[in-house]
C-alpha cells in the first residue's frame, strides 16, 4: 500500500521524516538532478517551529545528495538569513519606479479607476508605501 493510500485510509498525516524519505527516494530516480523551488519562505508559519523544521528538512535533503538543487525566495528575515548563511544569496529588490510603472499599466485596464488619475495616484502611493521592495 502506498503512503497516500495508507494515510487517506487512516485519515492521518505523514511525519516530516516520512516525507523527507519519500522525497529523497524520488530524487534518486533523476541522475541529472532535481530542482526544488520554494517561493515565499518567509510566509511559512512560525508557530510550532514549522518554518525552522521545514528549513532544516530542506537542508537535510540538499545535503543528502548532490543532485538536489534548492532555490528559495524570501524577504530577508533574520532566522531565514541565518539558516542560509554560507550559501549563495542574490538580493533582488523592486524599485519604486518599477512598481509605479507596473501599477499604472494594471490600473489603466480597470474601468473603475482608468478615468480618475487622482484615484490611480492614491492607489499607487498606497501600494508603493507598503511594498517594502517586494
Amino acid at each position: 500500500m502506498d503512503a497516500y493510500t495508507r494515510h487517506e485510509k487512516h485519515r492521518s498525516q505523514p511525519l516530516l521524516s516520512d516525507l523527507e524519505e519519500m522525497f529523497h527516494n524520488v530524487t534518486t530516480l533523476y541522475k541529472d538532478g532535481v530542482f526544488v523551488i520554494v517561493d515565499a519562505l518567509d510566509e511559512c508559519q512560525m508557530s510550532d517551529n514549522v518554518r525552522s523544521k521545514f528549513i532544516e528538512a530542506l537542508q537535510r535533503l540538499h545535503s543528502r545528495g548532490t543532485n538536489v538543487n534548492l532555490l528559495a525566495t524570501s524577504r530577508p528575515l533574520p532566522d531565514i538569513v541565518e539558516a542560509f548563511d554560507g550559501h549563495s544569496c542574490l538580493e533582488i529588490v523592486a524599485q519604486k519606479d518599477d512598481i509605479e510603472r507596473y501599477m499604472r499599466n494594471q490600473l489603466s485596464n480597470l474601468r473603475a479607476v482608468s478615468k480618475s488619475p487622482n484615484l490611480q495616484d492614491d492607489i499607487i502611493d498606497c501600494i508603493v508605501s507598503v511594498a517594502d521592495g517586494m
